[in-house]
């Protein structure tokens, strides 16, 4: 429990997040600089009561699955804005490691396992919405939006793993195994990284980031408007259709280096 005060507290966090590269990245994610700031004064409360980073992301995991239970079971509204506040604890578990000032790998890996979980979102969201909701396309196509995305999201995230390690290699002129990889090659910032992004990150950071940080709110504002399959119909387009192109692309760019 910290002896200073939760205003105190407060105060740190936000100086610390103006000063740092957070700022920086939340520029770029439109919605996250409404959320982080959000999740400050939270986070000063945890701090003050001694919190630990790793308590609220196991907290953020109850939640998150709640939730899609929630969206699954025709609950869309309560289960929409408990996926909105998830969102808002994944915020806070890295606020709490930075004011330490010991952020660790154990963290940071338990924070992308729960990350990881947000592909149940789409599945969920289908069912509940093809068996209570308004599916405007019927509930097999829905059914399938739902499963499809899902199965994107996990696939694209699997495919620019793969294509940085491979792009990692080709500076050294190697293709071998992942056990003989260099330590550090393909550490954030290094060329294969940047060569393995997106070209939705490099052509177009604002609406795909903006899509991507909206997710929470965006759900809720389409279970008030009744337009969740609109919602399905879009994260497809994105996690989906747009995979595809990029599996080319990135494949294409690959076989490139072998001539």
């Amino acid at each position: 429990m910290s002896g200073k005060s939760v205003i105190d507290i407060f105060r740190e966090i936000k100086r610390g997040y103006y000063g740092s590269r957070k700022n920086v990245f939340d520029a770029e994610h439109y919605f996250f600089r409404w959320y982080r700031p959000v999740s400050f004064y939270p986070t000063a409360v945890l701090i003050k009561h001694g919190v630990s980073a790793n308590a609220v992301t196991g907290f953020g995991a109850i939640c998150l699955l709640v939730a899609f239970a929630m969206l699954a079971t025709g609950q869309l509204m309560l289960g929409a804005l408990l996926y909105l506040f998830a969102y808002l604890i994944d915020f806070m578990d890295g606020n709490i490691a930075r004011y330490a000032g010991h952020p660790t790998f154990f963290g940071k890996m338990i924070d992308g396992l729960v990350d990881s979980l947000t592909f149940l979102l789409f599945m969920a969201l289908a069912l509940g919405n093809a068996r209570y909701g308004n599916p405007v396309f019927g509930a097999s196509v829905e059914l399938f939006l739902g499963v499809a995305t899902a199965f994107g999201f996990l696939f694209r995230a699997y495919f620019y793993v793969r294509l940085t390690f491979i792009l990692s290699q080709v500076p050294q002129g190697n293709v071998g195994s992942e056990g003989e990889a260099s330590a550090g090659q393909g550490g954030v910032g290094s060329p294969a990284v940047t060569a393995a992004r997106p070209l939705f990150l490099r052509y177009g950071k604002k609406f795909y980031f903006g899509l991507i940080s909206g997710m929470p709110v965006l759900l809720v504002l389409a279970v008030l408007l009744r337009a969740v399959s609109v919602y399905l119909a879009v994260y497809f387009a994105l996690f989906v259709l747009a995979t595809l192109f990029e599996v080319v692309y990135g494949l294409v760019r690959v076989r490139r280096k072998d001539a």
